[in-house]
């Protein structure tokens, strides 16, 4: 039986031509496209700065690092996200500490992160998880009274909304992950925004190795390799070209998938508050039997994701902070199944999925 994939980037003769151009003029490096796909980051995502790097996952740590995050400060983040989110926190020698997430949004709950601020709290990093945005309004607010920074992970955000403001928009810095299977591509690549002049040139300097950018070989704090090169960027380029389209593919599937599930009564599909957006990058269902579930829908040839099926306290890398237990983060981890959703995707893959996932509830 033919499989179907979890995801497969949109690749093709757009990104190859902009990609052979810098062959033609002999630049691959950091450059103009570089600062080009900037340009067009900053005003799709409304910051006053966008700035390239490597990956999402070296975005926030030198999201943390401006920030002057140190050992022993506390960082309150969702129970329940990708590694990254969590590793980094860790990579500053600070503390994570774990507020649970809504049991229908699967976003970071306002009310706990309430309860988990103490005199050592530092900061509040937020997920959106899927592109599912969090209530921003009120966790701003709470950062506000308790002087706290806002650090938001975007990495599945592009292309989502919260009362009409992009997502990325929010926080002291947000980061951004173009990893292959997100909403556009850069194969792999990041990005960090902000609206602070002085973040701006701290995260200018590190990600070039702490190079003053005024004198050539002047180093003047750690920094590290953290560019994206030319060829990334341009094939970002090619990619936003056509981000629209992505866009409304993913949330065509994601109806199509939510009009069928939701005859079954066995499945809960994610929640979007009103006035929101969601970039769709994920597709959750929650199932009872999950393990069970999931194993019978990659018999019948469909590939799928577990995003998230431990809490982030759960893994044994947290083994230190293992004391934790937040009751949605549980829920959701022991059901949620991630189905494919990509633009590549036909009527006729979906229609096959929707009976692949009904077949195995069966």
């Amino acid at each position: 039986m033919k499989k179907i994939p979890w995801a497969i980037p949109d690749i093709g003769e757009d990104e190859f031509n902009e990609v052979k151009k810098l062959f033609d003029i002999n630049w691959l490096s950091m450059g103009p496209q570089t600062a080009k796909f900037e340009e067009a980051m900053k005003a799709y995502v409304n910051r006053k700065y966008a700035l390239a790097v490597n990956n999402g996952t070296t975005a926030l740590d030198i999201a943390f690092k401006v920030l002057g995050i140190k050992p022993g400060d506390e960082i309150i983040l969702p129970a329940m996200t990708y590694i990254a989110t969590g590793s980094m926190v860790l990579n500053q020698g600070a503390v994570p500490v774990y507020a649970d997430i809504d049991r229908y949004t699967f976003t970071i709950m306002p009310e706990a992160i309430e309860k988990c601020i103490t005199s050592k709290t530092k900061a509040v990093l937020t997920m959106d998880y899927g592109g599912n945005s969090c209530d921003y309004d009120i966790i701003e607010k709470i950062c506000r009274k308790h002087g706290l920074y806002l650090i938001v992970d975007a990495a599945q955000s592009l292309g989502g909304y919260y009362k009409n403001k992009p997502l990325g928009s929010f926080g002291d810095i947000a980061t951004m992950s173009f990893h292959s299977a997100k909403v556009m591509t850069t194969i792999e690549g990041g990005m960090i925004f902000t609206d602070n002049d002085n973040y701006a040139e701290k995260i200018m300097i590190m990600r070039n190795q702490g190079e003053d950018p005024r004198e050539k070989y002047k180093h003047i704090m750690l920094g590290y390799n953290a560019r994206l090169t030319d060829m990334q960027a341009a094939i970002g380029l090619a990619q936003f070209s056509k981000i629209k389209k992505y866009l409304t593919r993913r949330a065509e599937i994601a109806q199509k998938y939510i009009k069928a599930f939701s005859q079954t009564g066995k499945i809960q599909t994610i929640k979007i508050e009103k006035d929101n957006k969601m970039a769709w990058f994920l597709f959750p269902i929650l199932v009872e039997n999950r393990d069970e579930i999931d194993k019978k829908i990659n018999e019948f040839g469909v590939d799928t994701r577990r995003c998230y099926h431990l809490p982030l306290y759960k893994h044994p890398m947290f083994s230190e902070y293992s004391d934790a237990y937040c009751e949605n983060a549980e829920y959701i981890s022991a059901r949620v199944i991630n189905l494919p959703i990509f633009p590549k995707l036909t009527d006729k893959n979906i229609d096959f999925i929707i009976e692949a996932v009904a077949n195995a509830i069966k």
